[in-house]
């Protein structure tokens, strides 16, 4: 049985991840239309950064754990792979189980942000754009369009188009839940107690935040890495950096982990 297989089976198990998650999407559209009443925005991209600012993001981890991670959780809580050692490489069953994480969250968090997105430059014009109006900030419709590209880190990418940012931005979040979900299925192996392994990502999300908040860099912190609106535009290399260091890091955790598998005792 190869890892592609074992992939679709733990796809096909996870109908209840699929409502939690089609429900949380249905909320956090419904929470981000609900902000917009009389409030007035400067151009489609401030209306996006509201509907973006919702409780999902101080709980971004915890919603990417939920969703990637209880099918690991089990196996690991049963000790299901000490008895399926023999029949499977266990090496292929965690790395399926792995993939199948990190695909489940990238995708609820890449659909939130182009359902929410699809809202602000494609629902809002075609309804006449309510709320939007230029001249409250001093500002005329072209020098409001100018001014989205300035909003935000990552919104320079604007100047390749407004779908391009919609995209771009949307894979970034989403390969930002994918790295916390990861992030929570290592921990499940090598965290001496399983709850505080499914709260790790979370913890090391707002806690890295508070720190470089305290030392006067909040622009350094991994929630505004994920979700930058609110504050002033930094180059989006800066911007990014937090995520990028994740990244890498869980790029040697999920290698180090595959290597030191057999011999760890949650997988014998």
């Amino acid at each position: 049985m190869g890892v592609s297989t074992l992939f679709r089976e733990d796809l096909k198990s996870r109908s209840s991840s699929a409502l939690a998650g089609v429900l949380l999407l249905v909320a956090g559209v419904v929470y981000g239309l609900l902000q917009t009443f009389n409030t007035a925005y400067l151009n489609n991209m401030a209306l996006f950064g509201q509907l973006m600012t919702t409780p999902l993001t101080p709980i971004a981890p915890l919603v990417a754990v939920l969703l990637g991670c209880v099918p690991i959780y089990r196996s690991v809580h049963s000790r299901h792979l000490a008895n399926i050692r023999s029949r499977i490489d266990v090496r292929e069953y965690v790395g399926a189980k792995l993939l199948a994480c990190a695909v489940v969250a990238f995708a609820f968090f890449f659909i939130f942000s182009l359902l929410q997105f699809t809202v602000a430059v494609v629902v809002w014009p075609a309804l006449g754009n309510p709320g939007l109006d230029p001249a409250l900030y001093g500002m005329n419709q072209t020098q409001a369009e100018a001014a989205a590209q300035i909003d935000s880190s990552y919104s320079s990418l604007l100047r390749n188009g407004a779908f391009f940012y919609g995209l771009a931005y949307s894979a970034w979040l989403g390969l930002g839940g994918a790295l916390y979900s990861l992030l929570g299925a290592i921990s499940l192996f090598v965290l001496p107690s399983l709850s505080l392994a499914l709260l790790a990502p979370f913890l090391i999300y707002i806690g890295e935040t508070v720190v470089v908040a305290q030392l006067g860099v909040p622009q350094g912190a991994l929630m505004y890495s994920l979700f930058p609106f609110g504050l002033t535009q930094i180059p989006t290399l800066v911007a990014a950096a937090p995520q990028l260091v994740l990244l890498l890091g869980l790029g040697v955790g999920c290698a180090l982990l595959l290597h030191e598998l057999p011999q760890l005792e949650r997988a014998s």
